[in-house]
């Protein structure tokens, strides 16, 4: 089986590149209008578009955190 490099990932048996996460084609309108409507709803605090751990395209390690569904897709990709 081939060894990793520090720029790739073992994914169900086969060596995929690892890219930088980068906002991808609406990514930052989607998320905007999210956390506005979310907002809105009482779902996220006020300050939640200011807040890196809410914008962040890179989820917490924290397990405490809850992941935004951005954060989800980037660390899909």
């Amino acid at each position: 089986m081939p060894t990793a490099s520090h720029k790739e990932r073992l994914v169900s048996n086969t060596i995929a590149p690892r890219y930088q996460t980068e906002n991808g084609y609406l990514t930052q309108t989607t998320r905007k209008t999210y956390i506005k409507r979310a907002v809105e709803a009482g779902r996220l605090p006020p300050q939640a578009r200011r807040m890196e751990t809410i914008t962040s395209l890179q989820a917490s390690h924290d397990p405490q955190m809850p992941i935004q569904f951005w954060q989800l897709f980037a660390e899909a990709n």
